[in-house]
């Protein structure tokens, strides 16, 4: 006797498509048209996405290498990755779920039209249909001609979209978030020249960049940790102590060029777990980790590609003997450049040396930062007692109506300008005739 354990198809559904959002399920289409350009010597590699809510279509297209009719058949619509498929080499298509999930996510029928190099393949499916065979997972009426053509791609056309999905695409504000989701997670593809584009608006990268200078420079260090490698940037930026740039400060990681962290500054990537926790006076600092492996199951990022598996003994090891002492730098820096405005200010010191070398040092794209070797995290020191100024703080009490009184004689605006005031007048009548 046994007792049935299979699942039911419209619960797996809801449970797949449940956690995640809309625009990081296109996004895990546009993830599998990338992957479909590894190894392609094409000059114009292209993603076109376009939405209509008027006529109740989306549609993905892409000029990559196209999926083959071997693949479509055993490994393509299958839920999960068989253990014997073979991943994209430095992909970021990685648990074989992301295409379904994000087509039962957006509506109720699609149609796949792939060519590759070794022919082409269609599938026209009716999910409402599919939803009713209860015990068959299989997809019918795949299509497949093996005639060998020249010209590769994708394309997959969603219809009949679901209610609450075409709310979305009717917002005005829908289309540039998307723009900005895939702006920020592409950013280094499209920076090496893949065109990808919203309803013919081409998507421009965002320029992540650090400061380097001959005074400044960020730390860039390169290493392995069980057979990922890995690349840590840190150092400074932002154009001034007043910027409210530091809400970019943080860690931004990559996996495989995607990125799935931004601008973190949580316990995550140590703030507070190590380090102190994020305060606007540490606004200056940027961290950039790149993981890289031919083999992405090695990379510790979850299954929406929107962070990391934090109890990854990978990442762990990243953090605690990496990123962590690595940060512990900058926020020297930061803490220095604090201390050195804040005695300006107070009259301490005459000028701020630290403070204008890095408000004056570039940043530059990281697209444009050597990394060819490792360096270490540099910037200048100064003796403040050769700028300081030879002050001394008087404090002191006195009868609160005696301080209204004196205030009201000299016209003090505060007590430390009383207090200035009362000095001065003591200093001129009893010392000056003695220097």
């Amino acid at each position: 006797m046994k007792a049935d354990g299979s699942p039911e198809k419209e619960f797996f559904v809801s449970m797949i498509t449940k956690d995640i959002g809309l625009k990081r399920a296109i996004l895990d289409l546009v993830d599998n048209s990338v992957d479909s350009f590894y190894g392609s010597k094409k000059k114009k590699k292209e993603i076109r996405i376009h939405i209509d809510s008027k006529s109740d279509k989306f549609s993905i297209s892409d000029n990559g290498h196209g999926i083959t009719p071997a693949i479509a058949k055993k490994y393509a619509f299958r839920f999960g990755r068989p253990s014997n498929d073979t991943l994209t080499e430095s992909g970021i298509g990685l648990f074989g779920i992301g295409m379904k999930r994000a087509i039962f996510k957006i509506g109720k029928k699609f149609v796949l039209s792939t060519t590759s190099a070794e022919g082409s393949v269609s599938l026209d499916v009716d999910i409402n249909n599919w939803l009713k065979k209860k015990d068959d997972w299989s997809f019918e009426n795949l299509q497949v001609n093996k005639q060998k053509v020249s010209r590769t791609g994708t394309t997959i056309e969603i219809n009949q979209i679901n209610k609450e999905i075409r709310d979305e695409f009717s917002k005005n504000k829908f289309v540039d978030e998307l723009y900005d989701e895939i702006s920020k997670a592409h950013s280094w593809h499209i920076g090496k020249g893949l065109i990808i584009s919203i309803n013919d608006l081409v998507v421009e990268p965002i320029n992540f960049q650090i400061k380097n200078s001959k005074k400044i420079t960020p730390e860039i260090k390169k290493f392995n940790i069980d057979g990922v490698d890995v690349t840590l940037i840190v150092g400074v930026g932002g154009d001034s102590m007043e910027d409210k740039r530091y809400q970019e400060a943080g860690w931004y990681i990559f996996c495989n060029h995607r990125l799935v962290v931004e601008a973190d500054s949580t316990y995550k990537t140590g703030w507070g777990d190590g380090i102190p926790k994020m305060h606007p006076n540490f606004g200056w600092f940027r961290g950039y980790i790149f993981l890289e492996s031919e083999n992405p199951e090695l990379i510790p990022w979850n299954t929406t590609k929107t962070g990391l598996d934090l109890d990854n003994s990978l990442y762990k090891s990243l953090k605690r003997n990496h990123m962590i002492p690595a940060a512990k730098k900058i926020l020297t820096l930061c803490r220095e450049a604090t201390k050195e405005r804040r005695d300006f200010l107070a009259e301490r010191i005459k000028d701020t040396p630290l403070v204008n070398e890095l408000e004056k040092s570039k940043e530059i794209s990281l697209v444009k930062l050597d990394q060819s070797e490792n360096k270490d995290f540099t910037y200048p020191r100064f003796d403040l007692k050769k700028i300081s100024k030879s002050i001394q703080r008087i404090c002191f009490d006195a009868p609160s109506k005696k301080v209204e009184y004196a205030m009201k004689l000299t016209g003090a605006a505060s007590f430390a300008e009383l207090g200035k005031a009362s000095f001065n007048y003591f200093y001129i009548r009893e010392c000056e005739e003695d220097e």
